[in-house]
């Protein structure tokens, strides 16, 4: 249950390289401590205590004061605060139980308004502990004492609707405030998109969203379903049918059933009269609002949901703005007449900015540590439109915000420190190196700054105390001057055009652009009113026409309007605070306190260190796994920094009648991952002897063994780059060994006793190159996979086995198809005393080949089909439909004696990329082979379950 969790969601979804374990997140060199309460205990950086205490404070005050609506009851949290990272963002996760805030905040108000992050997170996040903590009951309750917290998970999480969990914390985090998201008219962005262009989705298509479509995510639909709930029936309305629900009462669909004893209504049913009334309010309000017509700037025609944002128009009358669309990452690019030009990629990045000055652009760019996944950075990139030059301006910086001076001789951005300190910074926009840092001494948060007309002033966005206000800092006197008053509005996009500072600001219930004058006389001009959004300001050269990105329900599109008309409009109008507008008035929300803020005491905690081997270890699931063949018993351990993980495991081999026992531990804080392992079990088998006589043997196996490892993760620009290294050695102890001869059916005839050791190292390599996909990318469109992997037993060099794998993605012939070569090699000599895992993946249509070499070359071109975005009952919804035809080539060797074959196939699959119960994302398919290399049974067909999907 993350907060903001678009960023998260975006990161796996554009980033396909395989997601090995990496335990060790963080730099090893941190010195953590910790204050510890009676009901949270707040881990954090050293030099973090002030962030640490405000965290135990309100989370204090909450347990206490802010838990009607949700239940009584409530849980202990470990909550670890990180600093070294510049993804914002935060979760509470299970197994183990803990929650985690990434403190350096966005440069957008639009993503979650003016409260203060730490604040931010601190309310929203302890809202989903109060929710796990009342959802540990009835059944979700037995579920947890039978497999610990994986369990109570499960349960809860099967129990209750995604939408349910966010859309409350979203409430919570606007009634306990004067801000949060509630208040924010981007957060309901989309939805009045699509309602006021009467687009009316099924409850399946909102709950489940769409490769097609702009579908709002389950924070939005969630906060105006319960909000309507708690309109319509009371605030603490929604309290016993999450209890309900979360005791499986009634047992199948818990929640909407609940909700229909209530109210008559289920969740498809609640959903059609939120929407319902929400597009009446809606249209209402615009019946009170003069709209002021706009331009649509020609663009090419649009295929999919598509974004221009951040226009800025060029001195022959062009347009260069930052393009993307479900089809196609980000790019910058040029409009001329209807014509797009793409002058370079922009590669991932957290959150859209762009800033173009003469005959440059600049932005920033993600970088992660390769092998500390929570240390990560933003930055500077510059493209120069005369030279075509792209040019990465620093490296493992923290930067945001970027922008050239006027006169292209200087760089001015934000800068934050990991210990949160926000400062303005001027480097030279050549070296890069620092000139100058502006001071902030009350560490307000800064974002958007932009340089004067003549580079001697500069004006940024400041946030303090949860409010907004537009600032002048004179690098001559060194005077800062306040532009505009404080206000809880969101404001974000400033823009300097002669003596004005454009911006976008929420004062009409609308994202509007609004312009102040540099002069101090703070009156605030309103410049567009449209129905749904304007975004992104930027002024023509001759200072005629505003151009902006107005969002639509295709997204955003390029409008302009002339500033000569709108100028002869009210100079200055009074702003009405978010807390006084009758739309965003949450008044059944007054019962849960109000704004908290300025009463949470500040009481003083001890802080201590927190450090220690065992320090945070967690016993949190005992999971049982009824399988026919092995069922078992999994103990799993890990502590809250996430670098120790052990597992205990105890199972019964039915198919040998024996007892199964193993032990694994990982160790991640230092460079290399370290794995030790040990497995205990009593074996019986039946095997081939000389002659193809049968034996059995009965033994004992102990075996020991060790890995090392070092998982590395490269993201930068728009390729992700994984190397996984490994290294291993396993020495299996053979004792009370009988092999007893056997007749044709297994019963035994005579006896001998042994003992026997073996061991066995293993070594090797895993390697991708993969560029990010955009929505609909069924693939990367250029990317190269390589695993090579050896196994060799320390008693014979012959008994080993080399396995090679490797794929080359390609573009089609279409922006969603994708072709990709592969190949495969594996060697291991049938005559070699031991015989390693066989899992080499033989051509389609095929098993397995009894062989000494084998080669595998493949070809796959993979399309959609469509989009069909229909689901039946809550049990599965069909998001995509897609195809992939294929070619298989096999070679097989056995080398004595000497002999070779091939094996052909094609073939076509269908692939359907799901959402089961609402919840898990499945892809699964079918698959018709027709083999060439036989006369008999040519064709084959299969079901296979891949990967799931976001």
């Amino acid at each position: 249950m993350k907060c903001t969790k678009e960023y998260f969601l975006l990161l796996l979804l554009i980033l396909p390289f395989p997601l090995w374990a990496q335990l060790g997140p963080h730099a090893e060199n941190i010195k953590w401590q910790q204050i510890n309460t009676e009901k949270v205990n707040v881990i954090f950086p050293e030099g973090f205590d002030q962030q640490g205490l405000r965290v135990v404070n309100l989370v204090n005050w909450m347990e206490q004061n802010n838990k009607r609506s949700i239940g009584p009851l409530s849980e202990k949290i470990n909550i670890i605060l990180h600093n070294q990272t510049m993804v914002p963002n935060g979760f509470v996760g299970i197994a183990p139980f803990r929650s985690e805030f990434f403190a350096t905040p966005p440069q957008s108000a639009n993503f979650l308004g003016t409260v203060d992050w730490i604040d931010a997170l601190a309310i929203h996040e302890y809202r989903h502990v109060l929710q796990y903590a009342n959802a540990k009951v009835g059944i979700t309750k037995l579920l947890y004492f039978l497999q610990g917290e994986n369990g109570w998970g499960l349960a809860s999480g099967a129990a209750v609707p995604n939408w349910f969990w966010e859309g409350d914390a979203t409430i919570i985090e606007t009634a306990l405030t004067n801000g949060g998201r509630g208040r924010v008219p981007f957060f309901t962005l989309e939805q009045r998109a699509i309602l006021l262009n009467n687009r009316d989705y099924s409850y399946q298509k909102a709950r489940n969203r769409s490769f097609k479509d702009i579908v709002p995510n389950h924070y939005r639909l969630g906060y105006q379903m319960l909000m309507h709930g708690r309109e319509r029936y009371g605030n603490d309305f929604w309290q016993p049918i999450f209890e309900n629900a979360a005791r499986y009462k009634p047992l199948l669909y818990p929640f909407s059933r609940a909700l229909k004893h209530k109210t008559g209504l289920s969740t498809k049913d609640l959903y059609q009269v939120t929407y319902k009334n929400l597009k009446e309010k809606w249209v209402n309000h615009l019946a009170n609002i003069d709209l002021i017509p706009t331009e649509k700037i020609p663009t090419s025609p649009k295929k999919t949901v598509t974004h221009y944002r951040f226009p800025f128009v060029q001195k022959d009358g062009s347009i260069v703005c930052l393009k993307a669309s479900f089809e196609e990452t980000d790019a910058l690019v040029r409009i001329k007449n209807g014509q797009e030009e793409q002058l370079t990629f922009v590669g991932f990045h957290l959150e859209d900015y762009l800033s173009v000055v003469g005959h440059k652009a600049i932005w920033t760019e993600y970088e992660q540590d390769p092998r500390r996944s929570n240390r990560n950075y933003s930055n500077i990139v510059v493209y120069d439109f005369e030279t075509e030059d792209r040019t990465q301006f620093t490296l493992a910086s923290r930067y945001l915000s970027p922008t050239f001076s006027n006169s292209m001789g200087r760089v001015l951005a934000v800068q934050i420190s990991p210990e949160q300190k926000n400062n303005l910074v001027i480097m030279n926009a050549v070296s890069g190196r620092q000139l100058a840092v502006i001071p902030n001494p009350t560490n307000r948060h800064i974002s958007f700054p932009k340089w004067g007309q003549n580079d001697t002033e500069i004006i940024y966005i400041g946030k303090e105390n949860s409010q907004l206000a537009i600032f002048k800092f004179n690098l001559i006197n060194k005077k800062t001057e306040q532009l505009t008053d404080w206000t809880h509005h969101a404001m974000a996009d400033l823009f300097i055009h002669e003596q004005r500072a454009y911006f976008t600001a929420s004062f009409s219930g609308i994202d509007n652009i609004y312009s102040v004058p540099l002069d101090g006389s703070k009156q605030i001009r309103p410049l567009t009113s449209v129905k749904i959004g304007a975004f992104y300001p930027s002024v023509s050269v001759d200072g005629q026409t505003l151009v902006f990105s107005e969002f639509t329900d295709m997204g955003y599109e390029l409008s302009q309007q002339s500033l000569t008309k709108v100028n002869s409009r009210t100079s200055s109008f009074e702003i009405i605070e978010p807390t006084q507008q009758p739309f965003y008035a949450i008044n059944t929300t007054n019962e849960e306190g109000g704004n908290i803020l300025n009463q949470v005491p500040v009481t003083e905690h001890p802080v201590e260190r927190f450090r220690g081997f065992f320090k945070g270890m967690s016993l949190h699931s005992w999971n049982f796994t009824p399988s026919l063949s092995l069922p078992t018993l999994d103990i799993q351990i890990d502590n809250y920094l996430n670098d120790f993980s052990m597992n205990l495991i105890g199972g019964y081999n039915v198919n040998e009648s024996a007892p199964v026992y193993v032990a694994s531990a990982t160790y991640g804080k230092w460079y290399p991952q370290l794995t030790a392992f040990t497995s205990f079990s009593n074996r019986n088998t039946v095997a081939i002897g000389r002659q193809d006589s049968l034996f059995v043997q009965d033994f004992d196996q102990l075996t020991v063994g060790g890995r090392i490892s070092l998982p590395l993760i490269w993201v930068q620009g728009n390729y992700s780059t994984s190397i996984q290294l490994f290294s291993g050695y396993s020495h299996q102890y053979l004792s009370n060994v009988e092999f007893r001869t056997a007749d044709i059916e297994g019963n035994p005839l005579t006896l001998q006793r042994a003992e026997r050791d073996l061991g066995t190292i293993q070594f090797g390599f895993s390697v991708s190159n993969l560029r990010r996909r955009a929505i609909q990318n069924l693939e990367s469109k250029f990317g190269q996979t390589l695993s090579i992997r050896f196994q060799q037993t320390t008693q014979s060099r012959a008994d080993r086995q080399i396995r090679v794998t490797s794929n080359l993605f390609f573009p089609g012939f279409e922006n969603n198809h994708s072709l990709k070569l592969g190949v495969g090699y594996q060697r291991e000599l049938l005559r070699n005393r031991y015989q390693f895992s066989d899992v080499f993946e033989y051509p389609r249509g095929f098993g397995s080949f009894l062989n000494d070499e084998f080669l595998r070359l493949t070809a796959d071109y993979k399309f959609p089909l469509g989009y069909p975005d229909w689901g039946f009952g809550g049990i599965t919804y069909f998001k995509r439909v897609s195809m992939n035809v294929f070619f298989d080539y096999g070679r097989r060797r056995i080398i004595a004696p000497n002999f070779a074959d091939n094996h052909s196939s094609i073939g076509a699959e269908f692939i359907f990329d799901n959402q089961f119960w609402n919840e898990l994302p499945v892809t699964f398919g079918v698959r018709n082979s027709y083999r060439l290399t036989t006369d008999v049974n040519r064709y084959q067909f299969d079901f296979f379950v891949r990967n799931f999907i976001q």
